[in-house]
């Protein structure tokens, strides 16, 4: 595992570790939120979307339910594990602020607004995650987000990982 100074990041990234096998292991002690970006057009297709849905088929399938319903700034919550014995669970959140695909009318299809108010989504989600249980531990582990197909700026994305996610544990996993 590669580790970063996180002095000045606000996070920890890794790199060459499987994000979803690590997220896995920490469920005995916390409970894990793995939050990536999604379009708004149902196709689910993000390097990181096609990983994740290789291994549970079942998070693409529950995107695809929304169909037409997936509004921009809307966040799906799709438990992907639930460690019986300690009643942790690795859930993943699919966040709507991809605007279509890119093409030569939108050089960023990322919406920077509704990326804001998934995250936001994800802290109201782990508040709730608190409410309901006291002694668990809530940490977010996502993949390097909104830099493949949404065109996103990722100084900018660290700096709202950095701001809306600032009370808690994020770990960005890069390949």
């Amino acid at each position: 595992m590669s580790k970063h100074n996180t002095s000045s990041l606000g996070y920890l990234p890794i790199k060459n570790i499987d994000i979803l096998d690590s997220a896995i292991n920490r469920t005995s002690n916390n409970n894990v939120i793995m939050p990536h970006v999604c379009d708004n057009i149902n196709k689910f297709n993000s390097v990181f979307a096609k990983y994740l849905s290789s291994k549970y088929t079942y998070v693409k399938e529950n995107f695809h339910l929304l169909g037409k319903n997936a509004k921009l700034g809307y966040t799906q919550f799709v438990t992907i594990h639930n460690n019986k014995s300690t009643n942790n669970k690795v859930i993943v959140a699919n966040m709507v602020a991809h605007n279509g695909l890119p093409n030569s009318s939108s050089e960023r299809p990322l919406n920077y607004f509704f990326l804001c108010h998934c995250m936001n989504i994800i802290n109201l989600k782990i508040l709730d995650m608190f409410n309901n249980d006291n002694s668990s531990k809530v940490e977010i582990h996502a993949p390097r987000f909104c830099t493949g197909l949404s065109k996103g700026n990722w100084k900018f994305i660290e700096e709202l990982i950095k701001d809306i996610w600032a009370s808690h544990s994020v770990f960005i996993y890069e390949r």
